[in-house]
């Protein structure tokens, strides 16, 4: 055989190897052979990448992932769950005041595990978070993390006290009351905040807080612990009660109400359609009703702290008014 026709046998031999090599399929990239499909890797998501993100030893990356992470929306939460509970403290810092921003219904209970944590910051977040969701399990998370995660820039505040000071009155002055007392002075010192703001917002005749302040025995977190402990058990007694006065303290509070006749009271927005028996509990927003029982129900009752011997009392005030 000529030299050509010996190359040519050769890649000949080459060929039908190459062919059983490869099934007799060709490549779809030029110099490979085909792969296995399950064996292919899978595209990683936007979602996914901003989540590695998180971990970035670049802080600003890593906020700046979070901001889109939440932009998103309720699509981020599963991935901000998982690194919550198995991320590195950074991380579940960053996962956690997202999961608090978001307010997704989803993350109450992991929220509600991060309280638990060993970062103080995500423990306040996880608080705050759980208060966003009006998770009954909010406030005692915010009595527990009270002192965590406190602003540098204004003190004595931290996310609790901040989210208690806008809290309703209603629960929040006889949860942070025994606080007065606490061990730490910056614990006390931010128990009277909150105090001085729920009293602030309470529904009524508006309360001059110097002149309750000095009626109390002026409060001081700083004076001797039998002078401070004095005047907070009148604050204690204070809150008990105008929660027996007005039933604006405590949704356990019943005051019974004699019958009246409906008809239309002179208040913007407001109309008794028919009241007797006990308002069991009210709630602190706008153009929300009280919640009642039997056969009372009030409508439309304007924003503030609505309290039975509240409602009670504008109702009966103004039908005698009438």
């Amino acid at each position: 055989m000529t030299p050509r026709a010996v190359t040519g046998v050769a890649g000949a031999v080459v060929l039908m190897v190459l062919i059983a090599l490869t099934g007799g399929r060709r490549s779809s990239e030029p110099g490979r052979l085909n792969q296995d499909p399950s064996k292919k890797k899978t595209m990683a998501t936007p979602n996914d990448t901003l989540i590695e993100r998180l971990s970035s030893p670049d802080p600003d990356a890593a906020e700046l992932a979070l901001a889109e992470l939440v932009r998103l929306g309720r699509a981020s939460t599963p991935g901000l769950l998982a690194v919550l509970k198995t991320g590195g403290q950074r991380a579940r810092e960053l996962a956690a005041a997202g999961l608090s921003d978001l307010g997704d219904p989803a993350s109450a209970e992991g929220l509600a595990a991060s309280l638990e944590d060993g970062s103080e910051k995500v423990r306040a977040y996880a608080a705050t978070g759980l208060a966003r969701l009006h998770d009954p399990r909010a406030l005692t998370a915010l009595i527990r993390t009270f002192d965590d995660y406190p602003d540098v820039l204004h003190h004595p505040y931290t996310l609790a006290v901040y989210t208690l000071m806008n809290w309703p009155p209603a629960e929040a002055l006889p949860a942070v009351a025994p606080l007065l007392k606490a061990q730490h002075p910056l614990t006390r010192e931010r128990a009277l905040a909150v105090l001085k703001a729920g009293v602030g917002r309470l529904a009524g005749p508006p309360v001059e807080w110097d002149l309750l302040w000095a009626k109390l025995g002026r409060y001081d977190p700083h004076a001797p612990a039998a002078t401070r402990d004095r005047a907070a058990d009148q604050w204690a007694e204070w809150i008990r009660a105008l929660g027996t006065r007005h039933s604006a303290l405590g949704r356990d509070a019943e005051r019974r109400v004699p019958s009246a006749e409906c008809r239309d009271l002179p208040l913007p927005g407001q109309r008794v359609v028919s009241y007797r028996g006990v308002i069991e509990e009210g709630r602190h927003d706008d153009g929300v009703s009280a919640h009642v029982v039997g056969d009372q129900f009030v409508e439309d009752v304007h924003g503030g702290v609505v309290g039975p011997g509240l409602v009670v009392d504008w109702i009966l005030d103004e039908l005698k008014a009438g």
